[in-house]
């Protein structure tokens, strides 16, 4: 299926949010937020196709899609990052995933995993 392997945009028009959760996976927007992570635009695009890959069968359910990385530690230095996908569910509860790695690419592709595993059981 073609969807399955777009990315998901950043942003969608005004317009086409009134149709979102019923479009394909290029117009499901996904958002990335850090907070204590660096992160550059590969790793970025990485997410976006992944996350399409992944989300690309079920987008037509799904309304958004958010990706929040966090450095748990904080300035007191140390390894672990966390992953949060939310992923919002047209006419139905939102799905949240959270995994804990010591490397951004390892806790991201855990908590989309188990999101995915979710949402096929929705």
């Amino acid at each position: 299926m073609a969807t399955a392997k777009r990315s998901l945009p950043a942003a969608i028009g005004k317009k086409a949010k009134r149709a979102a959760g019923r479009t394909g996976a290029a117009s499901t927007p996904l958002n990335l937020r850090t907070h204590g992570v660096d992160i550059d635009d590969d790793f970025e695009e990485y997410v976006r196709a992944k996350a399409g890959q992944k989300l690309g069968r079920l987008a037509r359910r799904i309304e958004r899609v958010t990706v929040r990385l966090e450095d748990i530690n904080g300035p007191k230095g140390g390894v672990d990052v966390e992953c949060r996908i939310k992923v919002v569910v047209a006419g139905g509860p939102s799905v949240i995933m959270t995994e804990r790695a010591t490397e951004p690419v390892l806790a991201f592709d855990a908590a989309l995993g188990g999101a995915t595993r979710a949402l096929k059981k929705t």
